[in-house]
């Protein structure tokens, strides 16, 4: 038994309530199509991007102090083109950490030369933001601009939430 604000509960039902509380924020976030779908059902298919195009993948991870930002690059023959990997020590908010991996993934896309290009991300909210950009002189704001600015320059269209 666990005890939360002078509540005894039996595990049973503080698994059930994780559970159950997992399965809501998922269903939220676009990740399953109803509570039913048990969190084994769950997957996430990569889709190869046309001939002629490369699309990168990108992801961040918090760790207190740590943040780390990922992206992978493939070709239609689902062939990596290109990886970067980075840890930094800060304190950002996931959707800044998210948006740092974007930015991170463009650069390499540039330097890399994987044009034209499809990137994906699994931060929902922040991918929103970035196609509806407005000025904004936050933390993220700044990051954002970053972003649409490496997309202008180098007509960079194509950016989905998956």
């Amino acid at each position: 038994m666990k005890r939360m604000a002078h509540i005894l509960l039996r595990d049973e039902d503080v698994i059930s309530w994780s559970i159950s509380f997992l399965e809501d924020y998922r269903l939220a976030q676009g990740k399953i199509s109803s509570t039913s779908q048990s969190l084994g059902e769950v997957s996430v298919k990569w889709c190869k991007p046309d001939v002629g195009f490369y699309k990168i993948n990108t992801d961040a991870a918090i760790n207190g102090k740590s943040q780390k930002f990922g992206c992978c690059g493939r070709n239609s023959s689902q062939l990596v083109a290109a990886s970067s990997v980075q840890c930094i020590s800060a304190c950002l908010s996931p959707q800044a950490a998210e948006a740092s991996a974007i930015l991170m993934g463009f650069h390499v896309v540039v330097e890399a030369n994987l044009l034209p290009v499809v990137l994906e991300s699994d931060a929902k909210w922040v991918v929103e933001s970035i196609n509806d950009i407005r000025p904004s002189y936050t933390d993220i704001g700044i990051i954002f601009t970053d972003i649409v600015d490496v997309m202008s320059e180098f007509s960079i269209s194509c950016f989905l939430h998956f």
